[in-house]
């Protein structure tokens, strides 16, 4: 009995993971031409403090990059883009890339990351040129519940500010 379940599980987390991950990518690199350019963002209140400890490493930059070249290997796994400037407060000695990448046509998933700890912005397109949704600090401790924001994201024309 205990055996069947296993593979069960095993079964349903295979499926699970493939449609978290399939399709994901598919008939989306036209639409990540149009999704790619410079954004600003603003932030609402965060829902609690970050069990980090560092809050500097859950602040998306105020502006940003969104390029259409993906990500160097191994970092550019499910189809993930690059994203520019990397978080200040790292001073460029970061080995996890930010990243980004569509999923479906109309979200976009947008991560800075120590490695250990970081931000995602999950992002819904309200119009052309605005993204709704949330930004989510993560850490890689398990356990405590990690805050949320809500965020909106904005084109902007690419300036030598935004790199």
């Amino acid at each position: 009995m205990s055996s069947s379940l296993d593979k069960l599980t095993a079964a349903l987390f295979t499926l699970l993971f493939a449609a978290l991950t399939s399709g994901s990518t598919q008939g989306s690199s036209a639409h990540a031409a149009d999704v790619a350019g410079c954004y600003r963002i603003r932030l609402g209140p965060w829902s609690g403090p970050f069990p980090s400890g560092w809050p500097d490493v859950h602040q998306p930059p105020p502006t940003f990059r969104l390029d259409s070249v993906p990500l160097p290997a191994p970092h550019d796994q499910g189809g993930f883009r690059r994203v520019s400037p990397d978080l200040a407060v790292l001073h460029g000695l970061t080995r996890f890339p930010p990243g980004w990448k569509q999923v479906g046509r109309d979200s976009v998933h947008i991560y800075w990351s120590t490695g250990f700890s970081g931000v995602e912005l999950r992002l819904v397109h309200v119009s052309p040129d605005t993204l709704h949704g949330v930004a989510e600090a993560f850490y890689d401790v398990i356990g405590p519940v990690e805050p949320t924001a809500p965020a909106v994201a904005w084109k902007i024309p690419c300036a030598s500010e935004v790199r």
